[in-house]
């Protein structure tokens, strides 16, 4: 029994040893990570030799920059950051070009047409923008036609889809009345038809119209911005997406269309132009130093949903009363700041926490304009209305057009599965 007994207790001391090694080892993990990426991210290296600035459009250019602690990436910039840092680049002379890598690209119509607006500016310099990738959307091929020289392999496996635009929303009123679900839907405006999809088993007339309306103008912008960049006729651009024609082919018909400058593989395009160096424009960033202390515009972002409370998780964006207001504070209570830019993309969100951020907004002293990114819809454009002037790209969704609150009663699905709600 004494044995037993003390088997049991050395088993138990055995366990917390190796249960207190790994939460050891797990803690000392993460230190080592955070510091790993604090040092990499602060080391600043000047560039001193020359070099071409890789773009890669893979990675996520936010309006907001939250980087996960644990990621082991190179440093991250924002898209502020990426055309602030486009834009310097263009008079350093140890900066010979820009190369873009568009496969899956992130950025939206929005976010390309403002790019697009840096680089036609660091064209002036006379220094070149190649882009490069093998698979071929419309954005990518939006952006494309802002470079000087734009390439894909010569190669049949390579992918265009380029199509017209389109939305499908799936219809649930069938599915929730066989589930036993009656969704409740409060709205006031007939244009806000957020959540009718839980009510109807098809579009509402309102819902088609604004949506054909939106579809049909960004679609127009789309042609329209290609066909002056790449000097080409609009019916022609629109013949070719329409008629299905750059839909499931490769790089050869966007050739064969003008729609790319060259069919070249990477390696044997790099020799030709001489292209030996390539810094990676996140490193570049990091070695750039701000001027002026002094007159200061303050940029504060209002990225994501809005919420009154915070979200628990750290790497999503939400806009919320208190860490907005508190941004808003500092900037009103900081003497080298004389303005405020507020950039805004949000879909809207809490009425409560919009118009509290709209109160805020309202009573700052100093001048606040607003810049729309991709969309400022719902208390995303309220917010906005605050300032004393809004700024938007063409291709920014945005409007305000009422309120809506989805109440969903579940007592039908509840006695179908022999649940019983007792007060």
């Amino acid at each position: 029994m004494f044995i037993f007994k003390w088997l049991l207790n050395f088993i138990k001391f055995v366990i917390k040893e190796i249960s207190s090694m790994i939460i050891k080892f797990v803690f000392l993990l993460l230190l080592g990570v955070i510091a790993f990426n604090y040092f990499s991210n602060t080391k600043k290296t000047p560039i001193t030799k020359k070099s071409y600035l890789k773009i890669d459009l893979s990675k996520t250019y936010g309006e907001t920059l939250i980087q996960n602690p644990l990621s082991f990436s190179s440093k991250s910039i924002n898209f502020y950051q990426l055309l602030k840092t486009i834009s310097l680049s263009k008079d350093d002379s140890n900066i010979e070009g820009l190369v873009f890598f568009f496969d899956n690209n992130t950025l939206s119509k929005s976010q390309i047409n403002e790019l697009g607006e840096v680089l036609n500016d660091f064209k002036t310099s006379d220094k070149p923008i190649y882009s490069y990738g093998a698979l071929m959307d419309n954005n990518s091929l939006l952006l494309s036609s802002y470079s000087t020289e734009t390439l894909m392999p010569p190669s049949a496996s390579t992918s265009v889809n380029v199509s017209g635009y389109n939305k499908d929303i799936p219809y649930f009123k069938s599915l929730t009345e066989k589930l036993g679900i009656d969704v409740n839907v409060i709205h006031v405006g007939d244009f806000k038809t957020y959540g009718e999809n839980y009510t109807r088993n098809e579009m509402s007339e309102e819902n088609r119209s604004d949506l054909k309306r939106v579809l049909d103008k960004g679609y127009s912008y789309f042609v329209e911005d290609i066909s002056k960049n790449l000097t080409l006729e609009n019916s022609n651009v629109d013949s070719l997406i329409l008629e299905g024609k750059l839909m499931g082919e490769s790089s050869e018909v966007l050739y064969k269309n003008n729609l790319i400058t060259t069919l070249k593989y990477w390696e044997d395009f790099k020799k030709e132009k001489n292209i030996d160096n390539m810094t990676e424009i996140e490193n570049y960033n990091s070695t750039l130093k701000s001027i002026s202390k002094n007159n200061k515009i303050a940029v504060i972002y209002a990225d994501g949903e809005i919420n009154y409370l915070s979200s628990r998780n750290p790497t999503e964006s939400t806009i919320t009363p208190e860490n907005f207001i508190s941004a808003l504070e500092k900037a009103e209570k900081d003497d080298s700041i004389k303005g405020i830019v507020i950039r805004v993309n949000s879909p809207g969100g809490s009425a409560l926490a919009s118009d509290i951020i709209y109160n805020s907004i309202k009573n700052i002293e100093k001048p606040v304009y607003v810049s729309i990114g991709s969309v400022a819809a719902s208390g995303g454009y309220y917010i906005s209305t605050a300032a004393k002037k809004i700024f938007a790209d063409k291709n920014s969704i945005t409007g305000s057009i009422g309120v809506v609150s989805l109440i969903p009663n579940f007592k039908t699905l509840s006695d179908k599965i022999g649940v019983n709600m007792n007060e």
